[in-house]
């Protein structure tokens, strides 16, 4: 079967191959770390903002801040206190820059998707690596500043005889 279309519907073809797939990227990261949100949610996200986008400039009707606002909504949803802690944070802005993504691809701007995809990836994985393996350990372990200490000491007794207002930094450790 031979499809005869035009350069506009190649076009719109290409743009929603490439927002699903850009969604698919940031998904499969996401289904490495075991996230609730996978490729198929980021998948939906990017195709979904890419055709509304070209849907409004088809029709020549400004609709960016629907998509934004819809798309806020659901991030919104993938946010959930528990206990001390907040959770869902990197899941709803990944949905928000998934958004963001297919929008560009939906206004034909390949590059800056292309690139905004690029750091996205970057972002989850070296800050992600940095996260996981060096602050959390900081986070739990305390930070050890060795003869440091004494020196912090000595200035927050001067600052202290001074009338200047010292906040203690206690050292953190897992229980």
């Amino acid at each position: 079967m031979v499809l005869n279309l035009s350069p506009i519907e190649t076009e719109i073809l290409v743009k929603l191959a490439l927002a699903t797939g850009v969604g698919a990227l940031i998904g499969l990261e996401r289904e490495l770390k075991y996230s609730p949100a996978g490729i198929k949610t980021y998948s939906i996200i990017g195709l979904g903002s890419c055709l509304f986008t070209i849907i409004a400039g088809l029709a020549g009707q400004p609709f960016a801040g629907g998509i934004v606002s819809g798309v806020g909504f659901l991030g919104a949803g993938a946010i959930f206190r528990s206990g001390k802690g907040v959770h869902g944070l990197t899941t709803a802005s990944l949905i928000w820059i998934s958004a963001a993504l297919g929008m560009a691809i939906g206004f034909g701007y390949y590059a800056m998707a292309v690139i905004g995809t690029l750091i996205v990836y970057s972002i989850l994985l070296i800050i992600g690596h940095i996260e996981k393996n060096y602050l959390k350990k900081i986070a739990e372990e305390g930070l050890d500043l060795g003869g440091a200490r004494k020196s912090f000491e000595k200035i927050s007794k001067q600052l202290e005889k001074a009338k200047k207002h010292v906040q203690k930094i206690h050292r953190l450790r897992k229980k």
